[in-house]
């Protein structure tokens, strides 16, 4: 083959290796045309954004307690048991309004200061609304002015109350009450108590801290002046560096709690100014409705409101007695001697002219009732590894000192000190009671009971060496 004919042969090669994609192409941009046109890709405005489920307070109210119980009172809850779900429902005459907070420590650890069936702390309270929040408010009582006064308006400003707390609302206003819900456990379950600092120091070097997620709402009972919720709160560690006496694991720290909220009653009670010269318990209050007096404080004495029936009578019973309950857990031996000493404080009101000021009555095994309702006075047995005391605190209104609770502790642990003084002190020179008609007549003799006592005091002969027929009786059990 010649030169030209192969340069001829290469021409036609490469013409055609050309040719082939570009009929492809021409194929292909034959289809574009004939496709339909493209769209152009949505703005983003113009896209469709994906539906999203109303948060709680876009629900209408009765949507979210549906299939819930109802507990009506003070305030009412709706309570679903399986879920450990409390809401309270709030009116809007409650926002703003003055309510009273009571704690109780119902179990504790059992040492170190941390007891069961202890008073807590108590205040006045309120709710106040701010916008889709509900805020806890601890008021501040103890700087006041007349109502109405500049000076009022002055003091008000002048010193802060307290944010305790705050929940978000779960639902639309109820269509007709225009109340909203709260879900109580936003607004409850923190360390109110603080209890996290409190065991870090009786318990140091250890470090606990709160345990949120352990925690929780038991039980809500409601009534037409107060409700009552019970609580857990739990305290953690992880590296405890401190021995227990009563903890199975140091790591846990579990305690209950029972929170009253009431209604700050109006009654005739009119308070009464304390006396230096006498010490009474007393709500101290800061007055600057005027600075014409040398000092500003104004002390009320904390007191029952006890009047007469017969206001004319010599020796009146009260209207309202004052009743005290001694609690179930009280052991049976010492429950009739325990009223006795109760009862005695009536000889000291008959002094002012009221017969039966106060009458103590038995709580039943089945009460239905809780000691840390504040509508009850009781008297409350409790035990402690190193608890030998008993305490006798009261709750007192905080603007008038009128005392409407009060709960008394007492520890098995006292009546063991006593009793061991007793049989190892007084008992070897307490002298003996003696009975003639020797050791049968002796073994005889009935143990003392509380009427008898109080009728007819037991007396003790004078005889220096115990004889025949005669024996100590130290034991009035």
């Amino acid at each position: 083959m010649n030169r030209p004919s192969n340069l001829k042969t290469l021409v036609f090669v490469l013409i055609a290796g050309l040719a082939l994609p570009a009929g492809a192409l021409a194929q292909k941009g034959g289809e574009l045309l004939k496709s339909e046109p493209r769209t152009k890709p949505a703005s983003k405005h113009q896209e469709k954004k994906p539906e999203t489920s109303k948060g709680d307070d876009e629900k209408p109210f009765d949507e979210v307690v549906k299939d819930m119980e109802v507990l009506k009172g003070l305030f009412t809850f709706y309570r679903k048991a399986e879920d450990n779900r409390i809401l309270m429902e709030i009116v809007p005459e409650q926002l703003d309004k003055m309510f009273l907070f009571a704690a109780t420590v119902d179990r504790s650890v059992g040492e170190r200061g941390l007891y069961a069936a202890q008073m807590g702390g108590s205040f006045p309270f309120s709710f106040h609304k701010v916008g889709k929040n509900i805020q806890w408010i601890i008021e501040n009582p103890a700087f006041t002015a007349e109502k109405g006064t500049p000076a009022a308006r002055a003091t008000a400003r002048s010193f802060p109350k307290g944010i305790l707390g705050s929940a978000k609302t779960k639902s639309k206003p109820h269509l007709e009450r225009k109340s909203w819900l709260i879900e109580m456990s936003d607004l409850l379950i923190t360390d109110l108590p603080g209890f996290a600092n409190a065991l870090k120091e009786i318990y140091k070097p250890t470090d606990y801290n709160f345990d949120k997620s352990n925690s929780n709402i038991a039980s809500v009972k409601t009534f037409p002046e107060n409700a009552l919720l019970e609580l857990w709160l739990h305290y953690t560690t992880a590296n405890p560096k401190t021995q227990s006496a009563t903890l199975p694991d140091e790591r846990s720290i579990p305690i209950l709690l029972k929170y009253d909220l009431s209604s700050l009653r109006e009654t005739a009670y009119k308070p009464r100014l304390a006396d230096d010269r006498v010490g009474y318990f007393l709500n101290v209050q800061e007055d600057f409705t005027s600075d014409h007096p040398t000092s500003p404080y104004v002390r009320y004495v904390h007191r029952w409101q006890l009047e007469k029936t017969d206001a004319a009578s010599k020796l009146s019973p009260p209207k309202q007695p004052i009743v005290f309950w001694l609690e179930n857990t009280i052991p049976v031996e010492y429950r009739e001697w325990m009223k006795e000493g109760v009862l005695l404080w009536n000889k000291a009101f008959e002094k002012v002219g009221l017969k039966d000021a106060i009458v103590v009555k038995q709580m039943p095994d089945d009460a239905d009732w809780d000691p840390a309702d504040t509508r009850y006075n009781t008297i409350r047995w409790f035990a402690g590894v190193d608890a030998s005391f008993a305490i006798g605190p009261s709750r007192a209104n905080p603007f008038t000192g009128q005392i409407y609770d009060a709960d008394i502790g007492f520890s098995e642990g006292i009546i063991r000190s006593v009793r061991r003084s007793g049989e190892e002190f007084v008992a070897p020179v307490f002298p003996p009671i003696c009975r003639a008609g020797g050791a049968t007549a002796a073994a005889a003799v009935p143990a003392i009971t509380p009427t008898a006592w109080r009728n007819k005091p037991p007396s003790a002969s004078a005889c220096s060496k115990p004889a025949a027929g005669c024996r100590r009786r130290w034991s009035r059990s």
